[in-house]
């Protein structure tokens, strides 16, 4: 669940209003561009898509800091090539696999 990814977090009592704040961002930012595009299109305004970016933008910040927040950049520190042939890399199971080339 959700609430184990935060448990070791102070937001661990918030989470349900966490999802739902992002979910309304989300789909703001959404509606908000969607209709921006049709005003772009007929009227040469482009006031809602600049709020719908805006509130995208948020909605990107509020996702960053609970990746903070919670910890989760761990495999993120550690420079991992998909090209690079014979070597190993993390999977999302957590087990390694080895990365074979065909050329």
């Amino acid at each position: 669940m959700a609430h184990a990814h935060f448990a070791k977090s102070p937001l661990v009592g918030i989470v349900p209003a966490m999802v739902t704040a992002i979910t309304v961002l989300e789909v703001a930012a959404g509606a908000l561009s969607a209709l921006g595009c049709v005003m772009i299109m007929i009227l040469r305004d482009s006031t809602l898509a600049f709020y719908g970016a805006i509130i995208a933008a948020i909605a990107i910040v509020a996702l960053f800091f609970g990746q903070r927040m919670a910890k989760d950049y761990g495999r993120c520190g550690r420079p991992c090539s998909l090209l690079s042939a014979g070597t190993e890399r993390d999977v999302s199971a957590g087990a390694a696999v080895k990365v074979r080339a065909d050329g």
